[in-house]
């Protein structure tokens, strides 16, 4: 026929190359089991609440993050999201935030689960980026603009896991206990991983190549 090894190991090569990397390197993970707490009540008001995390190790810089929520009404309106991360003190959130970023409309997909006979959505955006460290506690936080529109409330998913956030006491500063864990994760952009189809891409690219250049010391 027509085509050659090397003409395959090339195509194959050049199309592994161009293909898209994967999603965005995972830094922290606290992923929430939806099947069970996205159908109970745990879902928690849409005000301002804030949960800690650690950077795994070798980590040191966030720039996304991905999380799971919801709406007493779904809106006709834009969504308006604001992420903040707050230094650590004595085991609370500090008064004000270490960055905040207004992310504004961010990526909405539907999980097709529901809660309180509404829709629970997986959420994602991008920010910073923000210089952490690693192994050291800093707290998250995700507000939920609702003075627009019809967005009468929206609710950030958790559980009952044994960890607990912090919400803001209503009399100013502080922060008071309440024992949930706030579904989040947060990535990397910087750090993209491959999609498992590009490798496979790449590796049959270089094993083409590599079969070319052994089939040509043979003759």
């Amino acid at each position: 026929m027509g085509y050659t090894m090397r003409s395959i190991a090339a195509a194959v090569g050049i199309l592994a190359l161009q293909s898209p990397v994967a999603t965005a390197a995972v830094v922290f993970d606290q992923s929430i089991d939806l099947t069970v707490s996205a159908v109970s009540s745990d879902i928690n008001f849409g005000g301002l609440a804030a949960d800690d995390f650690q950077l795994q190790p070798g980590a040191s810089t966030v720039s996304g993050i991905r999380w799971w929520g919801g709406y007493s009404n779904m809106p006709t309106g834009i969504d308006s999201f604001t992420i903040r991360i707050f230094a650590d003190d004595a085991g609370v959130p500090a008064a004000g935030p270490l960055a905040e970023f207004d992310v504004g409309e961010a990526s909405r997909v539907s999980t097709g689960l529901e809660a309180f006979g509404f829709d629970v959505y997986a959420y994602e955006a991008s920010f910073g980026p923000v210089d952490l460290m690693a192994n050291v506690t800093y707290w998250l936080s995700i507000v939920h603009d609702t003075s627009a529109g019809d967005i009468e409330f929206w609710y950030w998913s958790l559980d009952h896991a044994g960890s607990s956030q912090y919400l803001p006491l209503p009399d100013g500063p502080g922060w008071i206990e309440h024992d949930a864990r706030l579904g989040f994760q947060l990535t990397n952009d910087a750090a993209a991983v491959p999609e498992p189809g590009t490798l496979a891409l790449l590796g049959l690219g270089l094993a083409g190549i590599g079969f070319q250049r052994r089939r040509r010391r043979a003759i």
